[in-house]
Formats: C-alpha cells, structure tokens, sequence
C-alpha cells in the first residue's frame, strides 16, 4: 500500500505565513470586541433612560447634558448663524461621523436644545443646526 505525499512540504515561510494571518485574526478579534463594548455602552444609556421614562420620571425643565452636547452647544452659541453637520465636527475636532451623530448630534436634538433648519428632511444635505432658546439657556448657566 501507498502512503499518501502530499504535493508540498511544509517550510519555515509557510509557517511564516500562518503565524502572520493569526496575528491578523488575532487583531480583528480584538477591534470586534471594542465594537461590542461600544454598542453595549450605548444600550445601556438607553436602557437607563428607557427606565427614568417607565418610572414616569418627568424631564426636568433644563435637562441635564453630557460633557459631549455641552460643547455642541457651545459650538453653535459662537455663531448667530446655522452650522452644517461637517462645520460643527470640524470645530469639534471630530472625525467620526456615526459617534458624533450617536453622543452629540442626537441628544441634543432629542433635548430640544439644537433644531434642525429642514426638519421635514432631517437627512437633506442641506440640513444645518442652530441653537433654541433652552440651549443657550444652558450655555448661559
């Protein structure tokens, strides 16, 4: 009976190779765990938040803000004019398009403190942002 070869021989480069692609996997598995923490931070505000409203938990008349819609408004509170979503990252000093909608963007419209100068197409490429009188209240405090 015939032993089976087969048609390659295993070389310190082919080990090479194979160390190098689990180091790559390695690495992958790695950003994908910072992406789960990520999103598990952010349904946990919801949750948190989801659970103030059960509890019927009224808003209070100045909502409280994080430390990132804090320097959005502030942001906005410079100009006496409407800001588009690329000027206030730039200012900002943000790249991130998604987490700056996610921590900034978003709160701040929901807490009324921001508007929208197109509110009927909230994704117009003309859409820009301008602060409302219970933003710059809070810049004000």
């Amino acid at each position: 009976m015939q032993t089976y070869q087969p048609p390659f021989t295993i070389t310190p480069a082919i080990i090479n190779l194979i160390a190098n692609i689990s180091e790559g996997l390695g690495r992958l598995s790695i950003l994908e765990d910072d992406k789960n923490l990520r999103l598990r931070r952010i349904n946990r505000i919801r949750t948190i938040q989801g659970s103030l409203a059960i509890e019927d938990n009224t808003p209070q008349e100045i909502p409280q803000v994080t430390p990132q819609v804090k320097r959005l408004i502030e942001a906005l509170a410079n100009t006496h004019h409407p800001i588009s979503r690329n000027e206030l990252q730039s200012r900002l000093k943000l790249r991130d398009r998604k987490s700056f909608r996610e921590r900034y963007l978003k709160p701040a419209l929901d807490n009324s403190l921001i508007t929208m100068t197109i509110p009927d197409k909230p994704n117009s490429y003309f859409q820009q942002y301008i602060l409302t009188d219970l933003g710059q209240q809070i810049v004000d405090s």
